[in-house]
């Protein structure tokens, strides 16, 4: 259905009511203060990227106020520098999925690419795979929120799938100073989730099957 334009006098009505409440807010004639989380007010007001804020209000207006859009827009930043796997780790490459996009976990899955009669293939053939078979990859900034949030309902029904396997993410790779490539991973360490990595030129499969984390094709 296409959107009608919004009038000036629209907005400026709206904006005068959004006033009105966030003032009575603030001089604390509400009791909902209390209910604002003030570490997420500090990151929308520390935030570079102001025209994200525009855009996410406008979805958020668009969708009739409701507050399901904002409880189900997990937003994460692809193009984040990511954070090194271990000591003097650098960035080697970084492929897949760009920009900022909402997460939703029934649209990724982890997959193997071994063939009949495989029970292994080296980190550099896993890869090489993935790419030619179209794989949409993330980039590692995916691990580190699957880690700070896995205890959230949706986010554990996601892990709890592969918690006997090891979910890797070739979406970026490192280096050490030896020159040797590295993949991060996630694995299950003392009932936690936590962050691993190998060399992409051991095998990947045996005695821990290894799975890559991948956009669903069917959702693409």
């Amino acid at each position: 259905m296409k959107t009608k334009t919004a009038s000036p006098a629209q907005l400026g009505s709206f904006v005068n009511s959004l006033l009105t409440l966030l003032w009575a807010l603030i001089t604390e004639k509400s009791k909902k203060l209390a209910e604002i989380d003030g570490e997420k007010i500090q990151e929308i007001i520390d935030r570079k990227d102001k025209q994200s804020i525009i855009d996410e209000l406008i979805k958020f207006i668009n969708n009739g106020w409701k507050m399901t859009y904002l409880t189900a827009a997990r937003v994460l930043d692809l193009d984040a520098e990511p954070k090194m796997p271990f000591r003097g780790a650098k960035l080697h490459e970084r492929i897949g999925l760009k920009g900022r996009i909402a997460l939703d976990f029934k649209k990724i899955t982890a997959i193997h690419k071994l063939k009949e009669g495989e029970s292994y293939i080296t980190g550099h053939e896993f890869k090489k795979r993935l790419i030619e078979d179209k794989e949409t990859l993330f980039s590692s900034n995916l691990i580190d929120f699957l880690i700070a949030n896995q205890d959230e309902l949706d986010i554990k029904s996601f892990l709890d799938q592969y918690r006997d396997k090891v979910l890797f993410d070739f979406g970026d790779t490192f280096y050490d100073s030896s020159g040797r490539l590295y993949a991060r991973a996630l694995i299950v360490d003392g009932g936690r989730w936590v962050s691993d990595c190998d060399w992409v030129v051991v095998d990947y499969g045996g005695h821990n099957p290894a799975l890559a984390l991948v956009l669903a094709k069917e959702t693409k």
